[in-house]
């Protein structure tokens, strides 16, 4: 068994969890480096839908939105939070984002898809923070929820995915599954200029949503 530190996340909202699992990813790898746990705005990531057409779903699909968080960034918690549902987050978002545009950051410089279970302990182990994972409700909860739903990988146990959930303690929190059960699983990192064992180098960089 393997685990990496991850941060205890509740979601607040319904669509939100491609942000949650994102902002988390973010925490973890700035705790890494800096030694710091900065609190990453969720409505700065699911707010901002400048990549996407309308109209704007509830949800946010896990490409897009890491898509999303390489061209504009995201701001500090303290700067701009709106833990709302479409369209009064998105919105709200537009009409702030002059008063924080400023003080965007670009925590994530670069993101992979990982294509088996060996690549993703390889990713976990050289990296020591979450991997995105996209899986669908039901394969987390036995059947007791259904549809499409993003939580973070946190390690493994044995031949299974440790992942954690962001529904709160108890609430199915650190569900395992094989990764054949997943629908996606991704690597996103902050470093410009990344290397990494047994993935070919033009399969990192935001044009990996093509792979």
């Amino acid at each position: 068994s393997y685990r990496v530190w991850s941060p205890e996340v509740k979601q607040q909202l319904g669509g939100s969890c491609v942000a949650n699992a994102l902002a988390s990813i973010f925490e973890a790898q700035t705790r890494r480096e800096r030694g710091e746990t900065p609190l990453f705005s969720i409505g700065g990531i699911y707010g901002n839908r400048r990549e996407e057409d309308p109209p704007y779903g509830p949800g946010m699909v896990v490409r897009t939105a890491c898509k999303t968080v390489v061209k504009w960034g995201d701001v500090p918690k303290e700067v701009f939070e709106n833990l709302h549902e479409m369209e009064w987050v998105r919105t709200d978002f537009e009409q702030q984002y002059p008063n924080f545009a400023d003080k965007m950051q670009k925590p994530l410089a670069c993101y992979v898809r990982i294509g088996s279970f060996q690549e993703y302990k390889a990713f976990l182990t050289r990296y020591q923070i979450p991997a995105l994972v996209s899986v669908q409700a039901e394969n987390i909860t036995g059947g007791a929820y259904s549809g499409g739903h993003c939580v973070i990988g946190i390690g493994w146990e044995n031949d299974k995915l440790l992942l954690q959930n962001s529904w709160g303690i108890d609430n199915y929190t650190y569900p395992k599954i094989a990764f054949e059960e997943t629908n996606e699983v991704w690597g996103v990192y902050g470093m410009e200029k990344p290397r990494f064992a047994d993935v070919e180098p033009d399969r990192w960089s935001a044009k990996a949503i093509e792979a």
